[in-house]
């Protein structure tokens, strides 16, 4: 084996090179064609679609092993497309676009829901444990792993064609469950680790709710405090997308759920024909984004600008201070 540096390299003593990496001699190695029946999903169009009214998830609501409902839409479907297209327990859904590879498994959080076509539903055709697979993904998605098999056009996606195609490293039917259960297990320390993180922020609420109120005062200072409103000291909502915006516009849009107490969690890249039409509102460094809804999602963000050519959804004020 030749490394990138032009020198012979060798694999450790009970490993071996394969397409998919160094893998221990006991391991095979497939695609994800192999292994896996991989199904793109419906397509969305307001003026084709027909059928009775059912529930689907989109993209933003595949988040890393986790589902989230609160962007669920309905969509009309055929009886074809109710057959193709229905969510069963332990299904994979795959982000095709946005976050390439992100992945969560579906455990029925509603009894019957469907998936459009900005998702890939991975079925194991050979037994392979689809807890391993969205590990394995989460994986190639950080370490870029499949950046060779990504279609760049005006927005990045991973074609069915070329997704089959992904070499996949097999490990023994016991050996995969073994792993899937010790990762498993380092997701349940991170959800403590989780909880603890957000009783610490209730508590830094509280302190919050004291000193910015003026309830408690820190030492040294005293005196009355002076009111203005919001629009004396910032524009709200300065720039927006209008409907004149080219279809092939690109951003990368940011949710309700995107936002969580002053943190950018995710985001994803959308074109003006396509994307929510919520994804209006522009962003700029130094805006600061404040939720008009859903309170308890606690959705404000001072925006450090790191993030180009942002949008946020319309569920946002944006305020600018003003400079005069």
């Amino acid at each position: 084996m030749v490394g990138t540096d032009g020198v012979a390299t060798h694999a450790p003593v009970g490993y071996k090179h394969t397409e998919a990496g160094v893998v221990p001699n006991d391991w095979g190695v497939s695609t994800v064609g192999a292994e896996f029946r991989v199904q793109l999903g419906k397509m969305l169009d307001a003026a084709k679609n027909a059928g009775v009214s059912k529930p689907y998830i989109g993209n933003r609501s595949v988040q890393w092993g986790r589902i989230d409902l609160t962007d669920i839409d309905m969509v009309a479907l055929t009886s074809t497309d109710l057959r193709r297209f229905r969510l069963r327990s332990g299904d994979l859904l795959v982000c095709e676009g946005g976050e390439i590879g992100r992945a969560a498994i579906w455990d029925e959080p509603i009894p019957e829901c469907y998936f459009q076509k900005a998702l890939h539903r991975l079925r194991p055709t050979r037994g392979y444990d689809a807890y391993l697979m969205m590990s394995m993904l989460q994986l190639w998605a950080s370490s870029g792993y499949l950046v060779d098999y990504v279609t760049q056009t005006s927005i990045a996606h991973l074609p069915k064609d070329k997704f089959e195609t992904v070499p996949l490293a097999i490990p023994m039917p016991a050996e995969q469950r073994a792993i899937a259960a010790v990762l498993m297990d380092v997701d349940a320390l991170i959800g403590s680790l989780e909880a603890l993180i957000a009783k610490k922020r209730a508590i830094k609420q509280a302190a919050m709710q004291q000193l910015l109120t003026g309830r408690t005062r820190l030492p040294g200072f005293e005196g009355d405090w002076g009111t203005r409103r919001i629009g004396e000291l910032a524009h709200v909502d300065p720039e927006n997308l209008s409907a004149s915006t080219p279809p092939d516009f690109s951003f990368n849009y940011i949710s309700i759920d995107d936002v969580d107490a002053g943190r950018l969690a995710g985001y994803t890249k959308e074109s003006f024909q396509t994307a929510p039409s919520r994804a209006r509102r522009l962003v700029r460094a130094g805006d600061v984004l404040m939720s008009t809804v859903r309170p308890a999602l606690r959705g404000h963000l001072l925006f450090d600008g790191q993030l180009r050519k942002a949008v946020c959804s319309t569920g946002f004020a944006v305020l600018r201070a003003k400079r005069d």
